[in-house]
């Protein structure tokens, strides 16, 4: 859900045994544009599986203006499982612009402008994040990155995966994991 104009983007609310996302350009997304806030995601799944490309995210991308990155929010009752194998590397550049193509593997928020990285929550027994995969928030310009929060038995971070909460160098402020 994506919103042009002045608008905010819409609420995404998935309840399922397994959800799995696989595949470039394939994913869950709720973006403001022109201001506007993006959405909240929230997921209560048994499973959840990510790898080749897919992605979960919610932003605002109004270059200088105030919109929000709305929160995601993931209750897994078995597993959480992020792996970029088949997909490509991380260029946030290219995700917040527009520009070229974005195939990597993510959970993330983030704001362009005035606005703030929205927080990431992930509860689940077991928690992988591997092969290049992503998990994070991150503030631009003016803006706050959000906090990223992991809950779970087992985390597993490997294989060039990384989990952040970014501000920009010179006027954002970064969060915590």
């Amino acid at each position: 859900l994506t919103a042009f104009g002045t608008g905010d983007g819409g609420a995404v609310s998935i309840e399922a045994p397994a959800l799995e996302l696989r595949g470039q350009r394939l994913g869950i997304y709720s973006n403001g544009r022109g201001g506007g806030d993006g959405g909240p995601i929230t997921l209560r799944v048994g499973t959840l599986s990510m790898s080749g490309g897919a992605q979960i995210s919610t932003a605002s991308t109004a270059l200088g203006l105030g919109g929000d990155a709305g929160p995601i929010d993931i209750q897994a009752s078995r597993s959480v499982l992020v792996s970029n194998e088949g997909g490509g590397i991380f260029d946030l550049r290219n995700l917040l612009t527009g520009d070229g193509t974005v195939d990597f593997t993510g959970i993330f928020t983030a704001s362009l402008g005035a606005g703030d990285g929205g927080p990431i929550s992930i509860r689940a027994p077991e928690i992988t994040i591997t092969d290049g995969g992503v998990i994070g928030s991150v503030g631009f310009l003016q803006g706050s990155s959000g906090n990223v929060s992991m809950e779970g038995d087992r985390i597993t971070i490997d294989g060039g995966a990384f989990v952040d909460a970014s501000g920009d160098a010179n006027l954002g402020f970064a969060a915590g994991v």
